[in-house]
Order: C-alpha cells, then sequence, then structure tokens
C-alpha cells in the first residue's frame, strides 16, 4: 500500500497503485511519469482528485481506494 506525502515520489513497477487510508477532504495533485527499461521517460500527466470525505479504511464492500492509469 503507498502511503502519500507531499512533494515526494512514489515509485512502482506495478501498473496500478494502492492508496493508503487516511487523506482528509480536499484536492489533491498527482503526476505521472512512465519510465522504460531503457531509462526513457514519457511527458508527465496530471489529474486533480477531490476527497469529499475522510478515507479511514477500506471501502464499502470494494476493498481500499486503487488508483489506476487509463488510456485518454
Amino acid at each position: 500500500m503507498a502511503r502519500f506525502e507531499l512533494n515526494k515520489p512514489v515509485t512502482s513497477d506495478r501498473p496500478n497503485i494502492t492508496v493508503d487510508a487516511g487523506l482528509l477532504p480536499g484536492q489533491y495533485r498527482f503526476r505521472l511519469e512512465v519510465e522504460d527499461q531503457s531509462g526513457n521517460r514519457s511527458r508527465s500527466d496530471e489529474v486533480v482528485v477531490t476527497v469529499l470525505r475522510p478515507v479511514i479504511g477500506p471501502v464499502g464492500p470494494f476493498g481500499p481506494v486503487i488508483v489506476t492509469p487509463i488510456n485518454r
């Protein structure tokens, strides 16, 4: 489970990240950069996520919150 801290990158070798509980209500900006095995980096893509109520644990019957990039 990823623990997000302000202005600190989270790296992963998987295509999705499970988000830690504890995000307070507000807006959060996430930036995604992808690096291939040769070290080439993609351009950054950003998304703003609005949390309407505190995330304090698993969300309903679906389990933890998972952020998965999608093709646009």
